[in-house]
Order: structure tokens, then C-alpha cells, then sequence
């Protein structure tokens, strides 16, 4: 669509507002080939035949207007750099995962262990008795057999967030996007929420999910619509259908958190320091600081 502020001063505004009939996705025909925004190409479909006022010289698009190149050059992506480039990168790094990865109580001070090795022994010991459970003897051979399986399950499902090496494996095929250290800090996070310190990072956590869980409900709303009104034959429909998978899910990663939660009697009891400082709510910035020095 053409911004109707970048007309041309030879030509008058109306011209360079978009039209019913104008192409509906103008920008990827303007946009220049290494743009940092990227559109779908829809130039072959049926509906979006048309004239394309912009191609013919009456305005700008939108992109162009607003120089949002510029803008998103600021940045370097350092998963750009790396070989594989997030788009959304800017949005976890800067808001979410740094403020995770500094989370109170993750690394060690003064002579406190920090929560990550007590964390490991926590799922080892838990693990050890959902094995201990599943080969005894008392259980008929059914139930043992069941129960085996979801020890196999459950130990598997550990391997990504206690091995650091697998997490990355996991970061680069794109099935999570929180770094390692990020990931324990929403879990000490999840773990004491009952904390007066962690009391509010928790909510801002479920919150997010909360956003996350409206625009799914929210997308598979305007699925069921397109259905009714144009039915399943429009290759519109299959990509807004695909629009509902976890792929579409901003923090994905912190609805997975609940695979590496543990029973609360193997949760790793606070050291006195901890349990003071997670306590108190004065002088935060400061303790940040110290806690992740």
C-alpha cells in the first residue's frame, strides 16, 4: 500500500492512496533485494490483480517512507552473524533474555553453589526414583512397562535444558530462541515465584504468554472466518491455517518451561543468603548487579 504523506510534489494526494484494487502487497515489488523487511510474493495470485499505483510512479511505499532499513541496520544481529538469522532477535535479546540471564541466585557468590548445580542433582535424585519406582517388583508387569516408557520419555526430555551442548543444537534448528542461561533464569524464576523478589518477574512471564495465547486464539478466529466467507480452496487459507502452529508462538520458550519442571519436594531448598535477598525488595538495581558479577 502506498503512504499517502510521501506523494510526490508534481502529483496530487488522492493518487497515492491505495485502492481496492491495487496491489494488496506492494512493498515486496519496491522494497530493494536485501531489505532486512521481507515480504510474501502474492504477484501470481488472482486477487491481487490489479493496478499497482505505486509501480507506476504515484508515491512511495510505506518501507520507503518510514526508512525502516535504516532503522533495522542499527542492530546487527548476531544470529545474522553467526549463519542464521532471527528477525525477532532484537525483541529476546534486548527485552527478555539479558534480564533473564541475570536473575539472582543463578551463579555462585560467596561460597552459595548457585541454583543451577543443585538443580542438576535435584533431576538426577527425582529421576532415580521414577526408575527405582517403575522395576519394582510390586507393580504388575503392565504397569511397570508403563511406567518405564515414561521414565525413558522424562529422561529425555532433560537432556536439552541440563546439556548445554544440545541446547544450542536446539537454538540452531530453530526450536528455541531463549539462550541456555536465559532458560535457568526463567526457571529459578518459575521455581520460587512464591518469592517476593520473583513475585512480579513471574507475572511478567505469565503475562507474555498470556499476549502470546490471545494472538493464536486470535489467528485461528480469522481462520474460521476466511473458511466461512471463502471457503478452503484459497491458498490464503492454508497459510493463515499454518499461522496457528507453535512456529507463530513469540515465546514459545516459555511455554516449554512446564517439561523441566520437577515435583515440589525435589525443588532445592534456598541457602539462608539466597532466601534473604529474594526477600527483599530494596536496593535492586544494585543486587542485580553483584548477583551477576
Amino acid at each position: 500500500m502506498a503512504c499517502p504523506y510521501a506523494a510526490p510534489m508534481s502529483t496530487s494526494l488522492a493518487p497515492s492512496v491505495g485502492t481496492a484494487n491495487s496491489g494488496a502487497n506492494t512493498d515486496s515489488v519496491t522494497s530493494p533485494k536485501n531489505s532486512r523487511v521481507k515480504f510474501m510474493d502474492y504477484a501470481d495470485e488472482e486477487s491481487q490483480e490489479g493496478v499497482n499505483k505505486v509501480e507506476l510512479g504515484f508515491g512511495r511505499t510505506y518501507s520507503e517512507y518510514l526508512q525502516l532499513d535504516k532503522l533495522l541496520d542499527c542492530q546487527k544481529l548476531q544470529s545474522e552473524v553467526r549463519g542464521q538469522r532471527v528477525d525477532d532477535e532484537h525483541l529476546f535479546v534486548i527485552m527478555h533474555q539479558n534480564w533473564l540471564e541475570r536473575t539472582p541466585g543463578l551463579k555462585e557468590t560467596d561460597g552459595d553453589e548457585g541454583f543451577w548445580p543443585k538443580y542438576e542433582r535435584a533431576v538426577k535424585q527425582y529421576l532415580n526414583d521414577m526408575y527405582l519406582d517403575a522395576v519394582n517388583n510390586d507393580h504388575p508387569k503392565q504397569v511397570r512397562e508403563q511406567l518405564l516408557a515414561e521414565y525413558y520419555k522424562t529422561k529425555d526430555s532433560f537432556v536439552s535444558i541440563l546439556d548445554p551442548k544440545q541446547h544450542e543444537i536446539q537454538m540452531k534448528n530453530g526450536n528455541c530462541l531463549f539462550s541456555h542461561d536465559a532458560m535457568k533464569g526463567a526457571l529459578i524464576i518459575y521455581f520460587y515465584r512464591d518469592m517476593p523478589r520473583f513475585s512480579q518477574p513471574y507475572q511478567i512471564l505469565t503475562y507474555l504468554m498470556d499476549i502470546d495465547s490471545l494472538f493464536t486464539k486470535w489467528r485461528y478466529n480469522h481462520v474460521l472466518l476466511v473458511q466461512r466467507m471463502r471457503g478452503s480452496k484459497q491458498s490464503s487459507y492454508m497459510y493463515l491455517r499454518s499461522t496457528v502452529s507453535d512456529r507463530y508462538k513469540v515465546f514459545l520458550d516459555l511455554f516449554n518451561l512446564s517439561t523441566w519442571l520437577i515435583p515440589r519436594e525435589y525443588i532445592p531448598v534456598l541457602s539462608p543468603r539466597m532466601v534473604k535477598t529474594l526477600s527483599e525488595h530494596s536496593n535492586l538495581s544494585s543486587t542485580l548487579t553483584s548477583e551477576s558479577e
